[in-house]
């Protein structure tokens, strides 16, 4: 017969105590009876078994109280996980608006630029304002002096602010003919120096007039101390005194006439060419050398 030995200890109940003690004794040498081991190791394991259920319920119910706080902690982990993707999208919303906001602010100064800068180009010149302080003392001058130089359509002078010109007789000066027009062009000179030196207004003293009377040409029935044109040469001789005005023109008062127009120095034509304003000893000095 087969000798058995148990060399791990077993759980015994106090009601079999006896038995635990009799096989923790040393072992006979002589051998045990199989039949009598068989249900006391039926028995052992059937309560080392129940006791392995025991544990088994116990950790499972521990199993299942840690799933239920794993499933919490991931729950809550699953909101934190919410909370913070909605606070990183803010953040990125809020960096985006601050971007957006600094963009905004610098197109806005770049188009307030150009605003300006295409108000410079675009913007077209102020249209030239013709303004005038012609008084009515300045048009009775110049009414009184064509009158006195028996000159047509001098009834009345006014000035017309929009054209920029007299208006004389009701008619505009520029639509008379070229002889009245170089006419009135010089009593309108004559009449400004005259007016700024009787109102000492700063001006010139020297007025130069080119071809006044030329294209001018009187009735050939009227005498000819009633002309414009002698008209116009005794005005110079009697009245202009407070400056110098030099007339170059074709045409000059009769030999006749001149004494009594001594007030006017004449500078003639001769056979050697004109001399103009140099004295005649000038030019044979400057010729000679």
């Amino acid at each position: 017969m087969e000798t058995l030995r148990f060399f791990r200890p077993i759980r015994l109940s106090p009601s079999n105590s006896r038995i635990f003690k009799a096989f923790h004794q040393k072992p006979p040498t002589s051998t045990l009876n199989a039949s009598f081991c068989a249900p006391y190791m039926i028995r052992c394991k059937e309560e080392e078994l129940e006791e392995l259920i025991l544990s088994i319920q116990s950790l499972s119910s521990e199993l299942s109280s840690l799933i239920d706080k794993i499933r919490n902690i991931e729950f809550k982990i699953d909101g934190i996980r919410e909370t913070l993707l909605r606070y990183q999208h803010n953040i990125e919303n809020k960096t985006r608006l601050n971007d957006l906001q600094e963009e905004t602010q610098n197109l806005r100064t770049e188009y307030k630029k150009l605003e300006n800068d295409l108000k410079g180009v675009s913007q077209k010149p102020e249209a030239y304002n013709k303004e005038s302080n012609i008084k009515d003392e300045f048009c009775n001058q110049l009414k009184q002096k064509l009158q006195e130089w028996e000159l047509d359509d001098s009834q009345t002078v006014v000035f017309n602010e929009s054209k920029f010109d007299f208006v004389l007789g009701g008619k505009d000066r520029l639509s008379c003919g070229k002889g009245a027009r170089g006419v009135t062009c010089t009593a309108i000179l004559m009449t400004l120096v005259e007016f700024c030196i009787n109102h000492d207004i700063p001006f010139t003293r020297t007025l130069v007039i080119d071809s006044p009377i030329t294209a001018h040409f009187p009735d050939e029935k009227l005498p000819a101390e009633e002309t414009t044109q002698y008209k116009f040469f005794k005005y110079i001789n009697d009245k202009v005194t407070d400056y110098q005005l030099i007339v170059i023109d074709n045409k000059h008062p009769k030999p006749e006439d001149r004494t009594h127009l001594s007030n006017i120095n004449y500078i003639e034509f001769s056979s050697d060419g004109r001399e103009g304003f140099y004295p005649k000893r000038f030019n044979n000095t400057a010729n000679n050398e």
